[in-house]
């Protein structure tokens, strides 16, 4: 997202909490096409599957490719103030789907498998997702010979990657649309990576104090300033597209974040910071000024903010996405 998207654990259920439009700042993409996708990509893994059992390549129990593997997507809700008004309940189970059925996600070509285009790795856990101006999915994940950024096309196909050195945490991803660049948080070196779709490094972001420690999400406003979270320092930086740093905000205690996660920016610029150890999301000003408070009830990670502003919100803890209609 140069704006953030949703960030899915590849090993657990996920509980989705009801579904309006989702879209990060530069790209939208409704509930309705994740549905169609969900329906293809599972058909595609049950062909997968079979082709596979076929030769003798896959086992009974498992095939991991970069997404979900045949789990129940639970869609439920908060309610809206108009929802209260009509009294309805607290929550409204419904599927993310067609019918009350499992959907799985593939990421690949059914035909030769190709996970990771250029490697021999058939499998890649993702660590975190973006969309392009394109409507294609940047992933970056950990692949079986190496970490990767790998372009996906909206029906499942490898188009494009890149490899990148193993590091000892979970990457984040963003796209700059207008310059279609690729930005990767690298925790290792507490850096924000920049590269051209080729893979060819552009430059490295970094604090000039050495204070970024830990970047864990990155994210870009409308402007093209680059926004990192870091775990570490409990802080967000805030660098211009050229990778000098404009101003940085946070810090423990009321109106701060503790162990700052996903982030992304709204239609009014506002920035938005999961705090995970707090159980709330953080509303700062484009500035860094605190706004407010929402209590989310559970450790938030990924962000995402809807057309009509709803906040989309992702915990691996309790394997959810929940969608906040207001906020």
């Amino acid at each position: 997202m140069g704006v953030k998207s949703l960030q899915i654990d590849a090993e657990v259920p996920i509980k989705v909490q009801q579904g309006a439009p989702l879209y990060d700042v530069k790209r939208q993409l409704a509930v309705d096409d994740i549905e169609g996708y969900l329906e293809m990509w599972a058909t595609r893994l049950e062909q997968t599957r079979l082709l596979r059992k076929k030769t003798g390549k896959l086992q009974d129990k498992t095939l991991a490719v970069g997404a979900m593997e045949k789990r129940m997507f639970s869609v439920q809700r908060h309610p809206s103030k108009s929802d209260k008004q009509r009294g309805q309940g607290e929550r409204q189970p419904a599927l993310l789907g067609t019918g009350n059925s499992v959907r799985s996600l593939l990421v690949g070509k059914v035909q030769n498998l190709e996970i990771v285009p250029g490697t021999g790795d058939k499998v890649m856990y993702p660590y975190d997702v973006c969309m392009d101006g394109n409507g294609t999915l940047w992933v970056v994940g950990r692949g079986e010979t190496a970490e990767h950024v790998v372009q996906y096309s909206t029906d499942g196909t490898a188009m494009a990657g890149f490899d990148l050195k193993n590091s000892s945490y979970y990457r984040g991803i963003a796209v700059d649309m207008r310059t279609n660049h690729i930005l990767v948080t690298d925790r290792d070196q507490g850096e924000v990576q920049v590269f051209r779709p080729d893979g060819s490094l552009v430059r490295t972001v970094r604090h000039p104090l050495g204070e970024m420690t830990c970047p864990h999400y990155v994210t870009l406003d409308g402007e093209g300033n680059i926004l990192v979270s870091d775990w570490r320092s409990n802080y967000v930086y805030v660098y211009d597209e050229s990778g000098k740093i404009l101003f940085q905000f946070g810090g423990l205690g009321s109106g701060k974040v503790s162990g700052p996660a996903g982030i992304c920016t709204d239609s009014s610029g506002h920035i938005l910071v999961a705090d995970s150890v707090n159980e709330r999301i953080q509303i700062f000003t484009r500035h860094g000024r605190f706004v407010r408070t929402v209590r989310t009830g559970f450790k938030p990670e990924g962000l995402a903010v809807g057309p009509e502003g709803q906040l989309v919100v992702t915990s691996w803890f309790n394997n959810s996405v929940t969608v906040f209609p207001d906020y």
